[in-house]
């Protein structure tokens, strides 16, 4: 049996989208057709501008970390790596073919919404699964 080769994500589609949702943003591509965004992202009017990253390549789920302002230490919903966790892996399956700018980018400013309120409160107001923060 011949399995299909895994396809490359699509700069392309992804610069497209972000530049249709007028998203400010640079990318450059790295190794083994992986691929770098930098994107700035104010989730409210009165927020500051977050810096954030967002890495993926083929087969990979794309990784977002916020680069400036530096996240408070112990921050919810992170992983060890600093990565945000925009979503329970159960609830959601990443696949090459996707735009960043489709659902990625949307939950990142979930996530910095949620997160400016819990600097202000200390609760989490974001819906949340329970996960293993290790993995």
């Amino acid at each position: 049996m011949r399995y299909p080769k895994k396809k490359a994500p699509n700069p392309m589609l992804q610069i497209h989208k972000m530049k249709h949702y007028g998203y400010e943003f640079t990318w450059q591509s790295g190794k083994n057709q992986s691929f770098t965004i930098l994107i700035k992202l104010r989730p409210k009017e009165a927020s500051q501008t977050y810096q954030v990253k967002i890495s993926f390549g083929i087969g990979q789920i794309p990784k977002a970390f916020v680069t400036s302002p530096q996240l408070k230490r112990g921050s919810p919903h992170t992983y060890p790596d600093g990565s945000l966790c925009l979503y329970h892996p159960d609830d959601f399956n990443w696949t090459d073919d996707k735009a960043l700018a489709d659902w990625i980018v949307p939950w990142i400013a979930a996530w910095l919404f949620f997160y400016e309120g819990w600097l202000e409160t200390g609760i989490w107001y974001g819906e949340e699964a329970p996960h293993d923060r290790s993995k």
